[in-house]
């Protein structure tokens, strides 16, 4: 009995489907991590855009002494005081107007001064409340005065 082996350089049919169907695999896995990465950076620039707010809000009471409930503070006229140079847009929000997608300061007596990303397009690209969003994971809510 011979065996005969003949020299074969070439890839059979089967050994190249299995090289390609690994490689899709891989290329999936990517895709989906890069969409993944590429929606966690648009969260976290709107935080970021939030927090600026936030801080712009704070700074302005703190330099300014009113009482909240008299006096309804809007982006407008925190940027005609000068604490913010541009309106913050949401990254999501990039293609809507102003009437669409914005952020909305909310400030009401006994609670804490918020910032909430809206969308009234497409709730699910909305980021919702900053002292929601950065509040650490199971901890109990802060006490209302600030």
């Amino acid at each position: 009995m011979f065996i005969s082996f003949k020299n074969n350089k070439a890839f059979s049919a089967i050994e190249m489907m299995i090289v390609v169907a690994i490689i899709g695999i891989l290329i999936s896995i990517a895709v989906y991590n890069f969409n993944k990465i590429k929606e966690d950076v648009k969260k976290k620039a709107c935080i970021a855009n939030m927090g600026t707010i936030h801080n712009a809000v704070r700074m302005y009471y703190m330099e300014n002494p009113v009482v909240s409930d008299q006096f309804d503070l809007s982006l407008k006229a925190l940027m005609a005081a000068n604490y913010l140079k541009t309106e913050p847009r949401c990254p999501n929000a990039e293609k809507l107007n102003n009437s669409v997608a914005f952020y909305s300061i909310l400030d009401k007596p006994g609670k804490k001064i918020d910032v909430l990303c809206v969308n009234t397009q497409d709730s699910k690209s909305a980021h919702g409340s900053y002292l929601k969003l950065t509040q650490p994971a199971g901890a109990q809510p802060a006490p209302a005065n600030q």
